[in-house]
């Protein structure tokens, strides 16, 4: 028996074997890439937690712009206080949409206004109310456009808070539509 192996069996050998690694590789490759990635579920929840975060930084101003237009808060600390809000607003309302695949570039664009706007109101002075309602437009906008369900107002009616488990305005409105047409007694 021979110990002596040709060149082209070693080289034959030697490309199998780096085939048969390289598909192995790829396989593990593949694998670990599919169990790691985020699923569009996940990017979509990701999405709502940010936005989420967005309106509730949002929410959190028209109180103190009411009480320094009313000249009992420290005015520049409020606008402080609001600049830095606002960038991180826009900051957490960027990321949100960029993970946001069925929004487009415009419906995005349009959110990132709504924000801006609120920044105009402010530096301009602008009354109280009209503060409020950019701000509940803004939040209205993105809650809308991250389908993020909010519960009913507590300002308003409460008939329609405690039935269904529908969002709040939705329930509300088919309360009201309802009840119209009944009579008393």
């Amino acid at each position: 028996m021979a110990l002596y192996i040709s060149a082209g069996q070693r080289r034959r050998k030697v490309v199998l074997t780096a085939a048969v690694c390289a598909v192995i590789a790829l396989l593990v490759g593949l694998g670990l890439g599919r169990a790691t990635a985020p699923s569009p579920a996940n990017t979509a929840q990701d999405a709502k937690a940010l936005a989420k975060v967005a309106t509730g930084q949002l929410q959190a101003f028209p109180i103190h712009y009411d009480e320094v237009s009313r000249g009992q808060g420290d005015r520049a600390a409020f606008y402080a206080s609001l600049d830095a809000g606002l960038t991180r607003a826009t900051d957490d309302l960027t990321k949100a949409a960029d993970e946001a695949a069925w929004l487009d570039e415009a419906a995005k664009q349009q959110l990132k206004e709504q924000i801006r706007a609120i920044r105009t109101l402010a530096d301009t002075n602008a009354p109280a109310a009209e503060f409020d309602a950019a701000v509940a437009r803004a939040v209205s906008s993105i809650n809308s456009a991250f389908g993020v369900v909010t519960p009913t107002s507590s300002k308003g009616s409460s008939k329609g808070s405690s039935e269904g488990s529908g969002s709040g305005s939705t329930t509300a409105t088919s309360t009201a539509s309802t009840t119209k047409g009944t009579t008393p007694g």
